[in-house]
C-alpha cells in the first residue's frame, strides 16, 4: 500500500504545473495560453505513462511476493524515491520549455534512473522469491531489460534531446506504450490459460 501510495502521489504531483498564468496576461487569449504550456503538458503526460508503466510491472513482481528481506525493502525505497523526483523532471522541462535542451536531459536521466531502479528491486526481489516460486521466465528478461535497456533508452533519448526536445518525449512515450502492450498482451494470455476473467 505504500508503494501505490507513493506512486499515486507522484501522479497527482504532476498535474501541479498545469496551470495558467496568474494574473492573466493581458491580450493573451485562453488557446493562446493553452499553446504557451505545450511543454507542460507533454511533459506531464510522458511521465504520466512512464509512471503507469514502471508501476505495472512493479505491481507485478509485488503479486508474486509473499515476503522479503531488509534489502529488498531499501530497494523498493530507493525505486520510489526515483519515482517522486520525475514530477521535477517534468517540472524543469515546463520550466525551461524547449529553449534548454538541458531540460530534458534532465528529465530522461530521471525517468532511467527510475527504470534502472525497478531493475535492482526485481533482482531483490527474485532472490527472496526463490523459496517460494519457480522464477518467472518473463521477469527474468524484464528485469534484464530494465538493468540494461532502460539506461541505453535514457541515454538515447538525452542524446536525441540534444538535437530536438521532441525526440527525447517520443522516445520515452515509444518505449512505456511497447512495454505497456506488450505487458497488458502477456497477462491477457496469462488470465485465460488459468482460466481467470481476462
Amino acid at each position: 500500500m505504500l508503494s501505490d501510495g507513493i506512486v499515486a502521489i507522484a501522479i497527482t504531483l504532476l498535474v501541479l504545473d498545469l496551470k495558467p498564468e496568474e494574473p492573466p496576461v493581458p491580450g493573451v487569449d485562453i488557446l493562446q495560453e493553452l499553446r504557451n504550456n505545450v511543454p507542460d503538458f507533454l511533459a506531464w503526460f510522458v511521465a504520466f505513462v512512464v509512471i503507469c508503466r514502471l508501476w505495472m510491472t512493479h505491481h507485478h513482481v509485488l503479486a508474486r511476493l509473499h515476503r522479503c528481506r531488509a534489502g529488498t525493502i531499501v530497494a523498493n525505497f530507493a525505486f520510489l524515491g526515483a519515482v517522486s523526483l520525475v514530477p521535477f523532471g517534468a517540472s524543469v522541462v515546463g520550466a525551461y520549455e524547449f529553449d534548454d535542451t538541458m531540460a530534458v536531459v534532465v528529465f530522461s536521466f530521471m525517468l532511467g534512473l527510475a527504470g534502472f531502479l525497478l531493475g535492482i528491486f526485481m533482482v531483490r526481489a527474485a532472490e527472496d522469491e526463490r523459496a517460494e516460486h519457480e522464477p518467472d521466465p518473463d521477469l527474468v528478461r524484464v528485469r534484464r531489460y530494465h538493468l540494461v535497456g532502460v539506461p541505453l533508452v535514457a541515454l538515447v533519448a538525452a542524446l536525441l534531446g540534444r538535437a530536438h526536445p521532441l525526440a527525447t518525449m517520443a522516445v520515452w512515450l515509444a518505449e512505456s506504450l511497447t512495454v505497456i502492450a506488450v505487458l497488458a498482451t502477456r497477462r491477457s494470455v496469462e488470465g485465460a490459460e488459468v482460466g481467470e476473467p481476462v
